[in-house]
């Protein structure tokens, strides 16, 4: 078999168009390829939401709870990759997240802090280098083998009641 030079550089002019397309449309879509799947959960009845912190975990508002400790504290279900926004009412010069093992280097301006998550853990957020009021940020796997709550192996305590 005869190959022409010609009809092997069409075929490689093809080849190579044919990958910057998928290239192009990869980066096009990666933001919704990639969106993570999270559950955020209503808020507690007669629980107070935190002064300090609002909490955003793509782009959806998660209730923060306040605590008496001094600390707020939020928690939603993860499976996959967040990107995580907290605002603050305090002026920004710092911020730790920990464990550091977690390696999560955020970026902060003004009174704005992001981050990504790419898999469930549990997460301290310090402002300025100062453990006084904490954000605990609970990124939890989701759920699996939940069990019915009609099963008869089953004790349900509905939350907001007295049992």
């Amino acid at each position: 078999m005869l190959l022409r030079p010609g009809k092997i550089i069409l075929q490689a002019i093809h080849i190579t168009m044919s990958l910057k397309t998928i290239i192009t449309l990869s980066i096009c879509f990666s933001p919704f390829l990639m969106q993570a799947q999270h559950t955020v959960y209503p808020a507690t009845t007669g629980m107070h939401s935190s002064s300090v912190y609002e909490v955003y975990v793509n782009g959806e508002s998660l209730f923060v709870y306040d605590s008496p400790v001094p600390a707020s504290y939020a928690g939603f279900d993860l499976n996959g990759i967040a990107e995580i926004v907290i605002k603050t009412n305090r002026d920004l010069k710092w911020v730790n997240i920990r464990p550091i093992s977690a390696g999560i280097v955020p970026v902060f301006k003004d009174s704005t802090i992001r981050f990504r998550m790419v898999k469930p853990c549990q997460l301290s957020i310090e402002l300025n280098g100062l453990i006084k009021h904490p954000l605990f940020l609970f990124a939890n796997p989701p759920e699996v083998d939940k069990p019915a709550l009609n099963d008869k192996n089953v004790f349900y305590f509905e939350s907001g009641r007295v049992h």
